[in-house]
């Protein structure tokens, strides 16, 4: 039994590893597109030391509720925080230029 559920985590991990690759190039893109090139370096380096300090306080959210929570319950918490955080990603009206110079408007302002 335990070797068949290596097999599944190792699943489950190379799964969330193909997930997390296009991420993290989309995130390296928009930093290099967005960030003034004067200050591209300290966007970079802040841009890395929060997504280091949200992982840590991540591992010991999970290290507090693993003593405390049953397996089931813990993967049911990480799941609902994974939900809560896809709901971020509904897309907001965008601000849009008419061009150079031109006034900015949303996209519902255009409808």
């Amino acid at each position: 039994m335990r070797a068949r559920n290596s097999w599944v985590c190792a699943l489950c991990f190379a799964l969330a590893g193909a997930g997390e690759g296009p991420v993290l190039s989309a995130t390296l893109r928009i930093r290099a597109d967005h960030a003034p090139p004067s200050a591209r370096a300290q966007v970079f380096t802040l841009g890395a030391g929060l997504k280091i300090t949200a992982a840590a306080a991540g591992t010991a959210l999970a290290a507090l509720l693993a003593g405390r929570l049953a397996p089931e319950q813990l993967l049911l918490f990480i799941a609902a925080l994974n939900v809560v955080a896809a709901t971020t990603l509904i897309p907001a009206p965008r601000p849009r230029t008419a061009g150079p110079g031109g006034p900015a408007t949303t996209e519902t302002e255009r409808e």
